[in-house]
C-alpha cells in the first residue's frame, strides 16, 4: 500500500501539522507513506516533499493563485475572509509521486495548488479530510451563521453578492459536475463537521467517517508536575492561571471579542498566559497577562498547559479544536463555547465546561466553576489520550484505505 498525503498548508498550520504528523506515525508503522506540500522544507528520508521546487514552478504557482483570487475581485463588498474558488490548479496529476501512489489522501489543498478538475483527474482511490468546510461550500471556509451551503449557495454573504447564481453557485455546480462520480471517502474531523457536510447540498449523507485529529501523546500527556512546571516557567505557585492560544486570537473564527470580555469580567483574580498570533493588554483584561508569542517547541508548550489551571476557548466555528485537545491529554481542563468540535473534546464536569453558545453569562460562571473545581486531572488525560492519541488517528485512516478500497474493488 503506497500512500501519498497532499496539502497545501504548511507544517506550522494547523491542517499542514496534523496531516505531516499522520503521515510520520504512518510510516513508523510500516506503511509506505509520503506527503506532497506545496512550499515546505524537503526530507527525503522521512517522504516529506515540496511541490514547488523550482523557480518556474514558482513563478507559476504565483499566477495560478492570482488568477483563482481575482475571480473575487468584482464583489466590491466582499468580506475579508478566506474564499477558495479552486478553478485554477498546478495539475499535479501527473506529479511522479501521484502515478506511484496507491491511495491519494488530500488534506488542505487550495491557493490554486489542486483544481476541482485536478482532483476529479487523479485517478486514484481518494480520501479526503475535511479540516474545514470547504469541500461541501461553494467557496467559503467556514460559513458562520450562513446556511446557504445546504442548498446551492448563490448570493453568498461572504462575496457579498446578490446574485443567486454568482461564483459560490458556480463552484458548488462544478463540485458537482466533476467529483460527484468520483472514489472519495469524506472524513470529518468531528461530529460537527459530518453533521453539517451530510446537510450539504454536494455531500448529503455521503459522509459517514469521523477521524479526531491526532494528538502527539508522546508530547501531550499529564505528568503531574505543575509546581515543577511553574517554576521552571518563571510562573507563581500561588496563583490561578488560565491558559488561551490561537492561530490568531483576533480572528473572527476564534472569538476574541468574547475572549476579552470574559477575562474582564471575571471575578477571580487570574494570571493569563496568551500564544499564538495576537497580544492580550492588561487594560483590555484588567488582568495581569502575559504574551507568549507562538510556542513553536511543542514540549515547552507541553509544560504551560500543565502549568495552567484552566484552558479557555472562545471559538465560535472551530471544526476541531487541537489546542484543546492538546490541554486534555496534558490533563488540564477546558472551558469553551457549546458548538463544534469541543463538543467532542469536553465532557461537562468531568473534563471542564461548556456554556450555550455565545452566552457570555453561562461562559462566565462556567470559568469560574473551572477555577475552583478539583478534577480529577489523571483521568482527563488517559480518556483524552485514549481518544485523541496519534496512534489511533493513523490506524483509523489505515483501516479507511484497506476497508474502502476493498468496497471500491469489489
Amino acid at each position: 500500500m503506497k500512500v501519498l498525503h497532499i496539502t497545501s498548508a504548511n507544517r506550522n498550520s494547523g491542517a499542514g501539522s496534523a496531516a505531516l504528523n499522520i503521515q510520520q506515525k504512518q510510516r513508523e508503522m510500516g506503511i509506505d507513506s509520503e506527503i506532497l506540500f506545496l512550499k515546505e522544507e524537503e526530507d527525503f528520508d522521512k517522504g516529506i516533499y515540496s511541490y514547488v521546487n523550482s523557480f518556474f514552478i514558482r513563478i507559476r504557482q504565483f499566477i495560478f493563485s492570482f488568477l483563482d483570487r481575482s475571480l473575487t475581485k468584482r464583489y466590491k463588498n466582499r468580506k475579508n475572509e478566506l474564499f477558495s474558488a479552486s478553478m485554477y490548479g498546478l495539475g499535479i496529476y501527473s506529479h511522479k509521486l501521484v502515478k506511484r501512489a496507491d491511495i491519494i489522501h488530500l488534506h488542505w489543498i487550495n491557493h490554486a495548488f489542486l483544481s476541482i478538475q485536478d482532483i476529479a483527474k487523479l485517478n486514484k482511490f481518494i480520501v479526503i479530510t475535511m479540516h474545514d468546510m470547504w469541500h461541501f461550500t461553494g467557496g467559503c471556509h467556514q460559513s458562520y451563521d450562513c446556511d446557504l451551503y445546504k442548498q446551492f449557495c448563490g448570493t453568498c454573504p461572504t462575496l457579498g453578492s446578490s446574485d443567486s447564481k454568482d461564483l459560490s453557485y458556480k463552484v458548488i455546480h462544478e463540485k458537482n459536475k466533476h467529483l460527484s462520480n468520483v472514489a472519495i471517502v469524506y472524513v470529518a474531523i468531528s461530529t460537527w463537521m459530518k453533521d453539517m457536510a451530510n446537510e450539504s447540498y454536494f455531500l448529503r449523507n455521503k459522509v459517514s467517517e469521523i477521524v479526531y485529529s491526532g494528538i502527539n501523546s508522546n508530547i501531550f500527556f499529564y505528568s503531574g508536575s505543575k509546581d515543577k512546571y511553574r517554576a521552571e516557567l518563571g510562573l507563581p505557585q500561588s496563583r490561578k492561571i488560565i491558559l488561551t492560544g490561537a492561530g490568531d486570537i483576533y480572528h473572527p473564527a476564534k472569538g476574541g471579542a468574547y475572549l476579552i470580555e470574559t477575562l474582564r469580567t471575571l471575578e477571580s483574580d487570574v494570571l493569563v498566559l496568551n500564544f499564538g498570533s495576537g497580544n492580550l493588554k492588561r487594560e483590555q483584561l484588567d488582568k495581569d497577562v502575559i504574551n507568549l508569542g507562538f510556542v513553536e517547541d511543542k514540549i515547552q508548550l507541553a509544560k504551560y498547559y500543565q502549568a495552567a489551571d484552566v484552558f479557555l476557548s472562545t471559538s465560535v466555528a472551530e471544526a476541531f479544536g487541537m489546542t484543546l485537545a492538546e490541554a486534555q491529554c496534558c490533563g488540564t481542563p477546558v472551558v469553551g463555547f457549546y458548538k463544534g468540535g469541543p463538543i467532542d473534546i469536553v465532557e461537562n464536569g468531568k473534563s471542564g465546561y461548556l456554556a450555550e453558545f455565545k452566552n457570555m453569562q453561562e461562559l462566565n460562571k462556567c470559568l469560574e466553576k473551572a477555577l475552583v473545581h478539583s478534577f480529577d486531572h489523571v483521568q482527563i488525560s488517559k480518556d483524552a489520550v485514549k481518544k485523541f492519541s496519534l496512534s489511533y488517528t493513523a490506524a483509523k485512516y489505515v483501516d479507511i484505505y484497506k476497508r474502502w478500497k476493498k468496497t471500491a474493488i469489489q
